[in-house]
């Protein structure tokens, strides 16, 4: 007998079906209550560490702003003191030279005429004997005595040749109060010979730190290294003479000249960000604090509408866990429902492939043996009519094993059992085999069959030749079946990016109608009417075509006219040896 009869005559495989993993498939897994509240609980304080660390970066950030701020103002204010202080020394030893030079020709009126001085800069200008009592002085003033001041007292012991500049004190002979800067006179011996003082209004800097604007509760000072305030400023008022000496300016100062720290004023008891420069030569500090309260009002802004997104979130957050606690205890009660439809459903597949396994099993046993016998019958029969009968009845028992394979390798298929064997062949040879399979048939009907292969494809490829000969079969067949008259045509070519390769079977049958070609590739699925009638079929070629050609990493798609014909393509990963 024929090879292909041979061939399918191997027994039947059975298909197993793995409920177990089905069952996984279908049924949802269950969340615990406790997971859900946790899950809640843990979602809710990451939420509010997020708005913490938020908060807290927000308040650092405006902290060290407010701190450059205050360096950057700090840093003017030294260089304006400086400049100021500076001035009002080179005044004094002008002033110290001259008398030392030549005492008895010495008129300080006589300079304040000739414009030396700066007008309305000084309260005075004045010099004193050994004994304090003044004895030139600009603007004109009373005589006076300052032998107890400690801007004199300080230059009698010795001659230290600094400047010296006196806390806030109320001059004797101005009358107002005022800051002295002071230096020693000497005698030709080098004894002392009594001080030059010039007087400063406190009110020129406190005028000049109104400028510097700063922002509700802010405050600017001049502080000696003695710890008194010579000028401090705030938004609402001028003050002097406080002690700060023991404050936390004098403890930072003591390890750096220049820096900025978060302190509470020991003068009014506010919070503030201050920043603070020693001037380099001279025994003064300048300060410049600016208030907590004003640099964190929008901070504290912020903070009261994250707080609140934050509860409007938790409040959310349980009504939302609340809910899916609800709804997870009606979902259990569906998954058992649910699971039990999918075990009924698995056993009743279970149950059809094993009766598939086993009915195509018993199918093949009879039918090897009715197209065994009927083969012998068409060839050795003398009557004619018997021939024509048994060849009826051995193109029936094709037909039918072809059916009982058919659906064998769709269960195949849905089950996951179907495997893939890839081997190297040659192109040109597994082509004219189908070619040569179906142009009996055609030949019967007239139709002509024609190959075309496309030259750039290799000779060799890798590919499982099983199932690529059964799709090309099933389509060829198809296309003659459905041909009365005109061709059929199969090419072969490399797609348009080169990585595939796709095969077409083109026939100028009768198409296929506009209404079922979204239905073609269904199982079972066949074309109505008179057609059905004229062509025999079981509508499981193009499933099973389908199915196989996705199994080996394809497509399938076809064009299609009533009348004028079909065109099938698929397309295979193309593997070079």
């Amino acid at each position: 007998m024929r090879s292909t009869l041979i061939d399918t005559m191997n027994p039947a495989e059975e298909v197993p079906v793995d409920p177990g993993a089905k069952t996984k498939s279908l049924a949802r897994k269950e969340l615990h209550p406790r997971i859900v509240w946790v899950s809640a609980v843990i979602l809710i304080a990451t939420i509010w560490i997020g708005i913490a660390v938020y908060l807290s970066f927000e308040k650092k950030t405006s902290l060290e702003r407010a701190a450059r701020q205050a360096e950057i103002h700090a840093k003017l204010l030294e260089e304006h003191t400086t400049r100021t202080v500076r001035v009002l020394d080179q005044t004094t030893v002008f002033v110290k030279g001259e008398v030392e030079r030549d005492p008895e020709h010495f008129d300080l009126s006589q300079y304040a005429r000739d414009g030396v001085f700066l007008d309305n800069f000084f309260n005075l200008i004045a010099t004193t004997d050994e004994t304090g009592k003044t004895q030139q002085i600009i603007p004109k003033r009373p005589a006076a005595n300052i032998r107890d001041r400690e801007h004199f007292s300080v230059h009698v012991a010795e001659d230290t040749g600094n400047l010296f500049i006196s806390k806030p004190v109320l001059g004797r002979s101005s009358g107002k109060w005022s800051l002295q800067f002071t230096r020693r006179i000497n005698k030709p011996d080098g004894s002392f010979g009594g001080i030059v003082v010039t007087s400063l209004d406190p009110g020129y800097f406190t005028e000049f730190y109104k400028s510097v604007t700063l922002g509700a509760g802010s405050v600017t000072s001049l502080v000696g290294n003695d710890g008194i305030i010579r000028a401090r400023r705030t938004d609402s008022s001028s003050e002097i003479g406080q002690d700060i000496g023991q404050s936390t300016l004098f403890e930072k100062i003591a390890d750096s000249s220049a820096g900025s720290y978060i302190g509470t004023s020991s003068v009014d008891s506010v919070s503030r960000i201050y920043a603070y420069r020693r001037l380099k030569d001279y025994p003064l500090i300048v300060t410049v604090g600016i208030s907590e309260e004003s640099v964190l009002s929008e901070f504290k802004q912020h903070s009261m509408l994250m707080t609140g997104l934050g509860l409007a979130m938790t409040a959310l957050l349980l009504l939302a866990t609340a809910a899916l606690q609800r709804t997870l205890k009606a979902q259990e009660r569906v998954n058992t429902a649910m699971e039990n439809s999918a075990r009924e459903a698995l056993e009743a597949t279970r149950i059809k492939s094993e009766f598939i396994s086993r009915i195509s099993h018993e199918l093949r046993t009879p039918l090897t043996g009715i197209l065994g016998y009927s083969e012998y019958l068409k060839d050795h029969a003398k009557d004619p009519e018997d021939r024509e009968t048994a060849k009826t009845i051995h193109e029936s028992g094709e037909h039918l094993l072809a059916l009982v394979n058919t659906t064998l390798d769709l269960a195949k298929i849905e089950a996951g059992r179907m495997t893939l064997n890839e081997s190297s062949v040659n192109l040109h040879d597994v082509l004219e085999k189908v070619i040569v399979l179906h142009s009996g048939n055609a030949k019967k009907k007239g139709i002509e069959v024609h190959l075309e292969v496309e030259e750039r494809l290799p000779k060799v490829l890798v590919m499982d030749v099983t199932k690529v000969s059964q799709v090309l079969n099933n389509l060829l067949q198809n296309a003659i079946k459905f041909t009365d008259y005109g061709f059929v045509l199969l090419r072969v070519s490399k797609s348009a990016a080169g990585n595939k390769i796709q095969f077409s079977i083109t026939d100028s049958g009768i198409g296929i109608p506009l209404e079922m070609q979204n239905q073609i590739f269904d199982r079972f699925r066949q074309l109505d009417n008179f057609i059905t009638r004229q062509h025999e079929g079981s509508g499981l070629g193009l499933a099973l075509s389908k199915d196989m050609v996705q199994f080996m990493g394809g497509e399938i798609w076809f064009q299609s006219k009533p009348d004028l014909g079909s065109t099938f393509h698929f397309t295979l990963p193309l593997k070079n040896e």
